[in-house]
């Protein structure tokens, strides 16, 4: 009677699957000891590592509560943040200087920081600026028109 396998069955182990392994072994395990780590992983338990760990067979409910868990939080984060106005961001980067400036006791800033506080208002300052003339500029056209 014929064999009612096309194909060889490749999931059992040859001989010479088992000589490959070892020869890896031996080679693998020769660059692991001219790295002079202490108390490193042999060989043969880093090929093998995978057959000791246990492995979860997941059920379809499982995959997709995991799934639909991942698709939430994805949409959390990607909610759009409300829009600060540049009003609300000069006033409180003027808040942070002023409490700089007055520090309590036990709590102190580098000139550093401070600098970064001023730069950072100059630009919302002149972003703030530049954005008041382009709308004045775009309503003298329109109104031109």
């Amino acid at each position: 009677m014929l064999d009612e396998n096309i194909l060889p069955d490749n999931s059992l182990p040859t001989d010479t699957d088992a000589l490959d392994i070892d020869s890896t072994a031996a080679e693998m395990q020769q660059y692991i000891d001219m790295l002079e780590i202490n108390e490193p992983l042999l060989a043969a338990e880093f090929i093998t590592i995978d057959n000791e760990l246990p492995i979860e067979h997941l059920d379809d409910d499982e995959i997709l509560a995991t799934v639909q868990e991942k698709d939430e939080d994805d949409e959390k984060a990607a909610e759009p943040q409300p829009d600060i106005s540049l009003k609300l961001a000069l006033e409180s980067v003027d808040n942070l200087l002023q409490f700089v400036g007055n520090p309590p006791k036990e709590l102190l800033f580098d000139l550093k920081t401070v600098s970064i506080l001023r730069l950072l208002r100059s630009k919302i300052s002149r972003y703030q600026i530049d954005t008041l003339r382009q709308s004045q500029i775009d309503r003298f056209i329109t109104i031109t028109s």
